[in-house]
């Protein structure tokens, strides 16, 4: 409470959510590389970075059902509570994770594959700088919790505001499928000078194949039943077909930039440098590492307790063998499935154009099933299950699939896709 009741501070070199007037939002396809970009823009001085904040906080939809009526203490108390996968902790580590989430606990480790728990920050010393700009502010606009939360934490790591620079706000939301206008009905014309999105994607096979490979067919049982339920599948698939990056949101083609998590890889710095220049800021080599809190971090390689690469390691966009889930009758059928997406954004793209089928020839393209149906189908039938579901009740996943890639070539429009941020030598 002696934190929460503080006198603020108006120094000039503090950040004040007032203060901050640009944001981007980072969202992705899932697996498509989304951390590992939130990593890389980890402490470039212009930009306020909290690595993988949607992913563990439902701030949105937290600030919609609880946040927006509440003021000064209560306010801050909860806030920080919700904040607790980024605040230190006196439980025994273990103990804390069963109860809570904590942010280092899957992704982010050291070069020894343990989480890297020096990225914590102390609780008293947050929870000051948060009452410094909540407390006496009344309720809160969801655009003043963010900026709230971002300036409180950058004060708690003793960054400096520097009035010269020009700040954005590096908002992961971490959603599949987003839609833009979900966060501009809670923003007011006021509230920021600028605001953009950025999405994260990957070649759509495989894409679609490494998901699998490693939420469902060498997941543990927890993640199983966390993934098992067939909106989950229908969901990737349905990034795949890039239906969110439509143009038809109405937001201005100026704001939105896809980029490629096989050019953030291969071809490194000109995508940085063409991200910067989109945001007005100068490129820095720290966007070459992938760190948080300015420390170093690696990442568990999926199904090998203790295995670590860095950032830049390119196992993940090297050509893989897609046999066990995929024949090559169900490569070709998803390529073609996604060849609007690959066509917009530069993937190789080597099937006819399906608004050139037949109609019943479309049917029939999906009269077979997928090799990797019965995977997901026994998946789905155990996460149902443990909600109580009797065996057989569930949902046929592969067959809601191939309904799904039938409607959608049936009733496709041609339409405009967001543009794609692109290094220069691409």
């Amino acid at each position: 409470m002696k934190a929460i009741t503080a006198e603020p501070d108006e120094s000039p070199d503090r950040f004040h959510a007032c203060a901050l007037r640009r944001m981007v939002i980072l969202n992705h396809m899932a697996n498509s590389g989304c951390v590992y970009f939130d990593n890389l823009v980890d402490g470039h001085p212009d930009l306020l970075n909290i690595v993988l904040l949607g992913h563990y906080i439902p701030l949105q939809e937290v600030y919609q059902k609880r946040l927006r009526f509440l003021e000064d203490e209560p306010l801050v108390a909860e806030v920080a509570s919700q904040m607790s996968p980024y605040l230190q902790t006196r439980f025994p580590e273990k103990l804390y994770e069963k109860m809570f989430y904590r942010a280092a606990q899957h992704y982010l480790v050291n070069d020894r594959g343990e989480p890297e728990n020096r990225m914590y920050l102390p609780v008293k010393a947050f929870v000051r700088h948060l009452s410094t700009e909540l407390m006496g502010k009344g309720r809160i606009s969801y655009a003043y919790l963010l900026k709230a939360i971002f300036a409180a934490y950058y004060n708690t790591l003793g960054k400096k505001y520097d009035a010269s620079r020009n700040y954005w706000i590096f908002y992961q939301r971490h959603k599949e499928n987003y839609d833009m206008k979900e966060i501009a009905g809670l923003l007011s014309p006021g509230d920021f000078d600028a605001v953009k999105y950025l999405f994260i994607v990957r070649e759509p096979v495989q894409h679609f194949f490494s998901w699998m490979n490693r939420f469902v067919l060498r997941a543990s049982h927890d993640t199983k039943l966390l993934f098992g339920r067939a909106n989950s599948y229908l969901n990737r698939l349905r990034c795949g077909m890039g239906l969110m990056l439509q143009n038809k949101t109405g937001v201005s083609n100026d704001d939105v930039r896809v980029v490629r998590f096989e050019d953030v890889k291969q071809k490194h710095r000109g995508l940085m440098e063409a991200f910067c220049r989109w945001l007005g800021i100068e490129y820095d080599s720290i966007l070459e590492e992938t760190t948080v809190n300015g420390i170093q971090i690696y990442f568990p390689v999926a199904g090998k307790a203790g295995a670590v690469i860095t950032g830049n390691d390119q196992s993940a966009v090297n050509k893989k063998d897609y046999s066990e889930l995929l024949s090559e009758f169900d490569i070709v059928r998803l390529k073609i499935v996604f060849q609007q997406f690959s066509h917009a954004y530069r993937y190789a793209c080597d099937v006819p154009d399906f608004r050139l089928f037949a109609r019943p020839f479309r049917e029939e393209l999906f009269d077979y099933p997928f090799r990797f149906e019965q995977t997901l189908d026994e998946a789905c039938a155990m996460a149902y299950a443990v909600g109580g579901a009797a065996r057989g009740d569930e949902p046929r996943c592969g067959r809601l699939i191939r309904q799904l890639f039938s409607e959608y070539m049936d009733g496709y429009e041609d339409v405009e896709y967001y543009p794609l941020l692109a290094p220069e030598d691409i």
